[in-house]
């Protein structure tokens, strides 16, 4: 029975992810000075500078639920940023995602994993895999290769969560 510890990371209401231990890189507190680049996809559209790389920002929430969904995008509630890393290409890339809360660490088990949340088809696209917390019900587990790499097309709107 293998176990290991992860991250939770609240990006806006109910809507958590996780990240696991070693993937977690920085969190960053206060949301630092961002730049906006022109025609990239509203969910992606700001970088900021940390430790001296240019890494993408990330509003996930956004990303899945689209702008129609600006209640629910973590843009509007965001107060923390967390820089994660991920391997592309035999080097570390960082990318950062907006969080309203600090991150939780947690300790996953074998007999938790679930099935994804149906309620999000973008999961499939985005996740490893799913495991339920006991508190907060099933937590999907990131790919962030596929989600910072460019080869992940934008989704249709999804109907906001209630």
């Amino acid at each position: 029975m293998a176990a290991a510890n992860a991250w939770v990371l609240t990006l806006s209401g109910n809507l958590r992810v996780a990240v696991g231990e070693f993937e977690m890189t920085h969190v960053i507190p206060d949301l630092p000075v961002r730049v906006e680049i022109p025609k990239a996809p509203s969910y992606c559209r700001h970088v900021t500078i940390w430790q001296q790389r240019i890494v993408p920002i990330m509003d996930l929430a956004r990303r899945l639920y689209g702008d129609v969904a600006l209640v629910c995008s973590a843009a509007s509630s965001s107060t923390f940023m967390a820089v994660v890393a991920h391997q592309a290409e035999e080097k570390a890339q960082y990318g950062a995602l907006l969080l309203s809360c600090v991150p939780v660490r947690v300790r996953v088990d074998d007999d938790q994993a679930c099935d994804l949340p149906g309620q999000v088809p973008g999961w499939q696209e985005l996740a490893l895999s799913c495991f339920k917390h006991q508190v907060y019900g099933p937590i999907p587990i990131l790919d962030l290769q596929r989600i910072f790499s460019s080869a992940v097309k934008e989704r249709p709107v999804q109907a906001a969560p209630d």
